[in-house]
């Protein structure tokens, strides 16, 4: 190559990463975001109809599908109770306890589905977001076709069919948020959510719970700057968020396998099958043999 033409593709080049760095790019938090489907299906449900408070660690998203005169009660502990009729999409963040009942006057039909949406390993999204229980049936139509159309999804997929699973569902996701409020946009900082990201995936892998001053080394601050950005980061110390992490897999775990309790609590490395059945019970409400039992209902 003759030294005109190198000196031609060096400004070539040069011009193109300019016009590129300046005017064409874009810079968003490195993310990377996965939808999870654990379980779904449409459901009739009998009259009268009550479900005890209860806690689970994925989202709950459901359409009620109600005959006139119909309606049910959800409520969730952190929020005013709210009457859900024909056509409303009711909705649940993953560990927020809530409870449901329904009186009549006729059974009907819920089309419903549970789900988790990371970003940046096994961060819940709807963390960062303040969401309301009901979406009214006016509004929440492009939602209830997401729904039904990923109920329609085959078990067993082929790579289409997951390519179109992850789409829909990140298009549920992206819906639902419109209707939540983002907690303090501010608060959480580029920077901030990088520098942590290494924590994250730390207490998600961790065989034995790593002390505060540990986790602060990684990231080069005091544990108690750690600690206050921690939190206000995923709004949990530490600790809470380890073992949320472990109650998501043995959720996931006591749905979709036949493992016994024993083999759940060594695979979660709890001491023994008591001590991982009482954990489980203080955050769902019910003990691991009740919540296989009732998601399989």
């Amino acid at each position: 190559m003759d030294r005109i033409t190198k000196n031609m593709n060096n400004i070539t080049e040069m011009s193109f990463r300019a016009s590129w760095d300046d005017e064409c790019s874009k810079h968003p938090l490195p993310l990377t975001v996965h939808f999870s489907f654990l379980e779904g299906k449409v459901t009739e449900v009998k009259i009268p109809h009550r479900l005890g408070w209860r806690t689970i660690p994925v989202n709950v998203c459901c359409l009620s599908e109600m005959p006139e005169g119909t309606s049910a009660l959800i409520e969730r502990i952190d929020q005013p109770p709210v009457c859900c009729r024909n056509g409303d999409i009711t909705f649940i963040p993953a560990g927020v306890p809530h409870r449901f009942s329904c009186d009549g006057p006729r059974s009907y039909y819920s089309s419903w589905l549970h789900f988790n949406a990371f970003i940046t390993g096994n961060l819940e999204i709807f963390t960062f977001y303040d969401m309301p229980n009901l979406i009214p049936a006016a509004r929440a139509e492009r939602i209830a076709g997401l729904i039904r159309e990923l109920l329609r999804q085959p078990r067993n997929m082929n790579l289409q069919e997951s390519m179109q699973l992850q789409l829909t569902g990140n298009s549920l996701v992206l819906e639902l948020l419109r209707f939540g409020r983002i907690r303090d946009a501010g608060a959480v900082r580029r920077k901030d959510l990088i520098r942590m990201l290494p924590v994250l995936s730390r207490l998600q892998n961790c065989n034995e719970p790593p002390s505060t001053a540990a986790l602060a080394g990684m990231v080069n601050l005091s544990p108690s700057r750690f600690l206050a950005l921690f939190k206000q980061l995923t709004g949990m110390s530490p600790g809470h968020y380890r073992e949320q992490e472990r109650f998501r897999r043995a959720a996931v775990l006591l749905n979709s396998t036949e493992m016994t309790l024993a083999e759940i609590a060594a695979e979660l490395h709890y001491s023994d099958a008591f001590h991982f059945s009482r954990k489980f019970k203080a955050l769902a409400g019910v003990s691991p043999r009740e919540y296989r039992r009732m998601l399989r209902m």
